[in-house]
């Protein structure tokens, strides 16, 4: 059941990560007792940065990713209006597109 269901983008959101329910309690467990704040960590990327943002999630709202990137000096968003939280699965065409631009401009 959950691998078909995985195989169609709109039930996506409401899978993922629950292939296991092992993994699904740690994933929980983890979220809500996460006590790290990245913030100034962030704020000291030297490197080419850029933040995919899923316009849509439900999980990390789109306006605090776009605050969080731009402490990184000289990071690019990529705004995914169609994706919630994981635009390679509901836009990957696009998705490809910008890790390429990204991959290519940095010269990795």
């Amino acid at each position: 059941l959950f691998q078909k269901a995985f195989q169609q983008p709109y039930l996506q959101k409401f899978m993922l990560p629950i292939q296991r329910l092992d993994y699904m309690a740690w994933y929980i467990q983890n979220y809500l007792d996460h006590q790290e704040d990245y913030r100034s960590a962030l704020s000291q990327i030297d490197r080419p940065a850029t933040f995919f943002i899923g316009e849509d999630s439900k999980l990390y709202p789109a306006q605090g990713q776009k605050l969080i990137a731009t402490s990184v000096p000289h990071a690019k968003t990529v705004i995914f209006k169609k994706s919630g939280h994981t635009p390679l699965l509901s836009e990957p065409r696009k998705f490809s597109q910008e890790i390429t631009r990204f991959l290519n401009a940095t010269n990795i």
